[in-house]
């Protein structure tokens, strides 16, 4: 390297930590104007957060929940209804006709309930046998194929 790269670069170190320094001085000079004071191992300690500093609420603001109330579903009107007096042509002595006092024809349903309906007829398990033949080995006797290798 030469005499004039190493002095260019001294140079541009320096301009740009006077650089940082002014930025770090100016964040100091602010915090200190908005209340904030040194600490005690030269830290400077942040003010506490003002209500609208810097044109944000910073302190929580708890607002009362807002109450619907429901409308009801239906609308209440009064119903006006005439009452019709039937002729009296029917013998208060006579008993009643059998149509108003007989009970209501019920019709059989097509469905037979189950109860009334035959049991299953439970088939017994088919037992399935399987035959398996063990085959002999090929070796007639052990160590026959390591023998023939060594």
């Amino acid at each position: 390297m030469s005499d004039l790269q190493t002095g260019v670069q001294l140079l541009l170190a320096v301009v740009e930590l006077a650089q940082v320094q002014s930025i770090t001085r100016a964040i100091t000079a602010n915090t200190l104007r908005k209340g904030g004071h040194i600490g005690p191992l030269g830290n400077i300690d942040n003010p506490k957060p003002v209500h609208g500093s810097f044109g944000v609420n910073l302190e929580p603001r708890y607002d009362q929940r807002r109450v619907i109330h429901p409308s009801p579903r239906y609308e209440t009107r009064i119903v006006h209804t005439r009452t019709v007096e039937r002729p009296a042509l029917i013998d208060a002595k006579q008993p009643a006709p059998p149509a108003e006092t007989a009970q209501p024809i019920r019709h059989k349903s097509p469905l037979a309930p189950p109860w009334e309906l035959p049991l299953p007829s439970v088939q017994a398990p088919v037992i399935r046998v399987v035959k398996y033949e063990a085959h002999k080995p090929d070796l007639i006797c052990k160590g026959m194929l390591i023998d023939l290798f060594i």
